[in-house]
């Protein structure tokens, strides 16, 4: 087995790279399957959009509203 690495001394950027490798991996194994729940959370909030009890955001203009939100 590899050796593990001590989180604590990678800086963001390393740990949010180390996340996207380890996703990457995950999603590109053919024997990976999601858990039963995510699919039954799918499920219940593409009801709740069809229900019209959601709505849908250009993730554009959130990022852009968090920016000015934030920054202000």
């Amino acid at each position: 087995m590899e050796k593990l690495i001590d989180l604590k001394y990678l800086s963001v950027d390393e740990k949010i790279m180390l996340m996207e490798r380890l996703w990457n991996d995950l999603i590109n194994n053919e024997n990976y399957k999601s858990p039963q729940w995510h699919e039954d959370i799918l499920e219940k909030r593409v009801k709740r959009l069809k229900d019209g009890k959601e709505k849908i955001y250009d993730w554009e203009k959130v990022k852009e509203s968090l920016k000015d939100f934030y920054e202000n």
